[in-house]
């Protein structure tokens, strides 16, 4: 006889999903399973580097020295924002996985930025983006989004909300965007073909932020 007759299917699924699903429900009956929340103060600095006080055109110019992919779209993105008018400073970056930001399910790119202000922390801003990129030129192994609001881009009449983030892969170093929509935009390769593909990795997928305003 189960031990737990009194609950329903419908019950045991909202279980199973506040989990995270199956395969995290299969890690907690493992014993494996650990939700850890990111709190205010907790996180460790990923990343400090300076940022501010380039023009796009200079950020542009090292990037293409530095041997970076820069896509068409994050081209223009970047010649269209005010960069320049940043001043120039350091600043610290923390990084936390979609996880550890408390979500049990994949969220929005308004709740992602929702949960950073929330915690305390503050957004990445556009020139953040090339900024990272350079710094992090000599590691060939992450994968992440920035969490920063979406800038407004027009193509082909159609107003698109971007955000930029950086990605490599192998041997091929990007700065590419990722489209506003209802979760947020990782890019895969298949056969050799990078793309822009809807869904995010997982409740692993890590995103980067400012640690203080």
């Amino acid at each position: 006889m189960a031990k737990y007759n009194n609950l329903t299917l419908g019950q045991i699924e909202a279980i199973v999903n506040k989990l995270g699903g199956e395969k995290e429900a299969m890690r907690f009956l493992a014993g494996t399973y650990d939700p850890k929340v990111v709190r205010v103060g907790e996180l460790p600095v990923y990343l400090e580097c300076e940022v501010g006080g380039k023009s796009a055109a200079e950020l542009l110019q090292e990037l293409g020295a530095a041997d970076m992919y820069i896509t068409s779209v994050a081209r223009t993105i970047l010649e269209s924002c005010n960069l320049q008018s940043e001043e120039r400073k350091v600043v610290k970056f923390g990084k936390a996985t979609l996880r550890e930001l408390g979500f049990t399910q994949l969220p929005s790119t308004e709740q992602i930025i929702g949960r950073i202000l929330e915690i305390g922390y503050a957004l990445c801003l556009p020139g953040d983006a090339p900024a990272l990129r350079l710094a992090l030129q000599g590691n060939e192994d992450f994968r992440f989004s920035l969490v920063m609001e979406t800038i407004r881009y027009q193509r082909v009449g159609d107003p698109l909300r971007l955000s930029i983030k950086t990605h490599t892969e192998g041997r091929y170093k990007w700065l590419n965007t990722a489209g506003e929509g209802d979760d947020i935009r990782t890019e895969r390769s298949g056969n050799g073909i990078r793309y822009l593909d809807t869904y995010a990795a997982g409740l692993d997928h890590e995103v980067v932020f400012r640690l203080h305003k």
